[in-house]
């Protein structure tokens, strides 16, 4: 014991150093703390993407038991794994629950989880919680990290989308309006990017037509792509356009014909109507009477009309169709420029979207129309009384020799729609 140091003085000193050594100790044994980091911290819109969770016991001397991890409100949770760490875990579409995890102090895991980002696009946050024990026990607190993910969309777009469709046209006429193509991001939202090449071309192509113009245009300011000069050489039913740019998902057109046609348009005042069609061996007139709206003719549309027990067919495959619902029709067809021995015998091959009766007085056969859709194909019968006024027959047929033309044959077909606005109007193959 030093000289000159009162006992009283001496048990002060000692007593403070003990208590200050006993304070830092308490501060050590009672910290209660973790820190959580998610990566990545970027993804894009509406991916799905296994995102890494670590979560770090910060705690001095106190274990990690437990956790809870939440994604984001609008991310779509689809699995998650602990890997070979040890402890449990359990999925519900909101959240994963780990239990049983025993981390030590400075210890960490790693958690996968899976989930599909939405398609807005901005900063999300994360939520974890995490426990000394069990769920209920001494909660820790949150010591840092980083839990943002940030949604991000294409700012050149991430696919293509059809804005003026192609309308029906003529054959070799330039498709009108022009057809415009927009930029989209991954929620088909409009993408304003200018420069972008689009390239336009046939998916469907009925009448292995050729497609030109110019094919490929650049985006303007708001991201569209315009087309005015598209045309194709031959007719068809169901033609589509597919727009194609590198990067970029690919569109498809809703579909449109072309045509070699004539049109009529008829007044509402119970005007017939007339128009006519011809091919270099045939010619098709039709009339209607009453007709309140418009009347077209196509040729060589799609696939010729194949009947049963037709044995010659000539290269002359009508479409006609019109606006009206039920008007009574006359269909007159010539067929020219042929020699005596090639008439043997004259027949129509007919075909409809309607039932009719066929030329041997039955019902007239399933077939496929010539724009692909299914309907009824049957050679007509000839008008008698068993069949004048229910449906289409062969009023007429005769022959004669034109000067110019050679021998002619000429068929009148005389036709209604059913009263009950049946849908469909004929095709005709001579």
């Amino acid at each position: 014991m030093p000289v000159g140091v009162p006992r009283a003085a001496r048990f002060a000193l000692s007593l403070a150093v003990a208590f200050v050594a006993s304070g830092a100790m308490a501060s050590a044994a009672f910290a209660w703390s973790y820190t959580a980091v998610v990566t990545p911290g970027t993804v894009a819109s509406q991916s799905s993407t296994t995102f890494n969770v670590a979560l770090t016991n910060t705690s001095g001397g106190n274990p990690l038991g437990s956790a809870i991890i939440r994604p984001p409100g609008k991310f779509t949770l689809t699995s998650a794994s602990l890997g070979g760490a040890q402890g449990n875990l359990e999925l519900d579409p909101k959240r994963v629950v780990l239990t049983g995890l025993k981390l030590p102090p400075g210890g960490s895991v790693n958690v996968s989880v899976t989930a599909t980002a939405p398609s807005k696009c901005k900063t999300f946050n994360w939520h974890t919680k995490a426990f000394s024990k069990g769920l209920n026990s001494q909660p820790l607190d949150y010591d840092g990290g980083s839990l943002t993910t940030t949604v991000t969309c294409s700012t050149t777009g991430d696919g293509l989308e059809f804005g003026v469709q192609p309308s029906d046209t003529m054959v070799n006429d330039d498709v009108t309006p022009p057809v415009t193509v927009q930029l989209v991001d991954a929620s088909d939202s409009p993408v304003a990017q200018s420069g972008v090449p689009v390239t336009l071309a046939l998916g469907n192509d009925p009448g292995l037509g050729t497609l030109s113009g110019t094919l490929t245009e650049p985006t303007d300011a708001s991201g569209v792509a315009t087309f005015s000069d598209l045309s194709i050489d031959q007719p068809g039913v169901g033609y589509t356009l597919t727009a194609s740019s590198t990067g970029l998902t690919s569109a498809t057109s809703d579909p449109f014909n072309e045509t070699n046609t004539t049109t009529t348009a008829c007044n509402p005042n119970n005007v017939s109507c007339f128009t006519d069609l011809g091919t270099s061996v045939s010619d098709l007139e039709v009339s209607a009477d009453p007709a309140a709206g418009s009347i077209t003719e196509s040729v060589d549309v799609g696939s010729p009309l194949i009947c049963p027990n037709q044995r010659i067919s000539f290269d002359s495959n009508f479409y006609l169709f019109s606006e009206t619902g039920t008007v009574e029709k006359f269909l007159s067809y010539e067929l020219f420029g042929l020699n005596s021995d090639q008439i043997d015998e004259v027949s129509i091959c007919f075909g409809a979207t309607y039932e009719f009766v066929n030329a041997n007085g039955g019902e007239a056969a399933s077939g496929t129309l010539p724009n692909g859709s299914p309907g009824f194909v049957d050679l007509l019968p000839n008008c008698d009384d068993d069949f004048e006024g229910i449906g289409p027959c062969v009023d007429g047929i005769t022959t004669f020799t034109d000067d110019h033309s050679g021998l002619v044959v000429h068929v009148d077909v005389p036709f209604q729609l059913n009263a009950d606005g049946s849908p469909g109007d004929p095709m005709i193959h001579g």
